[in-house]
């Protein structure tokens, strides 16, 4: 990604997509970890993908599944992921962005390195660029799914209002 993109566009980027992110992050690990159903975080926690059984987000938890299961049949490498993730993030679709320009820019950069990556190193495959794409729709409607359940959870009560998730939440929410 382009340095030049102003701090307040960078800002405007990551609150727009921080869960997309996150999701696209904890399947990538599913799928490049031994199927154990769990992944190690940076912090040295395991987050057991079954949890989401007892949050009532059953339907995310097959979703995911079904993502790392399309991830792996994919051969989805760590370029591509990161193509992935910058995609996500260059959205120049996000309101309020001063140069929306530049962002769409870079996000075709992207979107161009990773065609012509998907056509070198795996030129048998000939529809891998598309298939690889279409995982965004999919990280999509887990992270909306996960967003509104923290959100129900937040007005419950039941997250406390004081953290960076829930900042993050309410900005997005704006």
């Amino acid at each position: 990604m382009s340095t030049d993109i102003q701090v307040e566009d960078q800002m405007k980027l990551l609150q727009n997509s921080w869960s997309e992110i996150l999701i696209l992050d904890f399947v990538h690990r599913l799928a490049h970890d031994t199927w154990s159903g769990e992944v190690l975080m940076g912090n040295g926690q395991r987050l057991n993908i079954d949890c989401l059984d007892k949050l009532g987000l059953s339907d995310c938890k097959d979703r995911i599944r079904d993502m790392v299961r399309k991830m792996r049949e994919l051969k989805i490498d760590v370029n591509e992921y990161l193509c992935l993730k910058y995609l996500i993030l260059l959205n120049p679709d996000v309101p309020g962005l001063e140069n929306r320009q530049h962002v769409e820019q870079c996000q075709e950069n992207i979107n161009a390195a990773l065609m012509e990556y998907c056509i070198n190193f795996y030129p048998s495959l000939k529809d891998k660029f598309g298939q690889v794409l279409l995982r965004l729709p999919e990280v999509r409607v887990i992270s909306i799914r996960a967003e509104e359940f923290l959100y129900y959870k937040h007005l419950n009560n039941e997250i406390p209002d004081q953290t960076l998730l829930i900042e993050m939440l309410h900005s997005k929410k704006k």
